[in-house]
């Protein structure tokens, strides 16, 4: 799980989203309705990974969100654009009380 240092909260694990999610927590803007992807691979299970709307309809997610399995989707996870973001300024935009998928 990435660790983020937030100005503002100090550190943390990290909830993850996409590039527009990041900048609307940065500029105070409300995330909206959001789809997430999560990755099992190993045994493990990484995420979730939250897209705004406009990035997971140009990525295929659905509103129910997107569960992948193995090597392809650990190659697709990480090959999309996304950032480690804090989890208290993700929660006060709108995110979801669900940030991590624990195993």
């Amino acid at each position: 799980m990435p660790f983020v240092l937030c100005p503002q909260h100090g550190g943390h694990g990290s909830a993850g989203g996409c590039r527009h999610i990041a900048e609307r927590i940065a500029t105070g803007g409300h995330l909206g309705e959001l789809a997430s992807i999560t990755v099992e691979y190993n045994d493990f299970k990484l995420g979730p990974i939250w897209f705004c709307a406009e990035c997971a309809t140009q990525h295929g997610i659905s509103a129910g969100g997107l569960s992948l399995k193995g090597a392809d989707g650990l190659n697709l996870l990480y090959g999309l654009d996304w950032a480690p973001i804090c989890p208290v300024c993700f929660r006060a935009a709108g995110g979801p009380d669900r940030l991590w998928t624990t195993t």
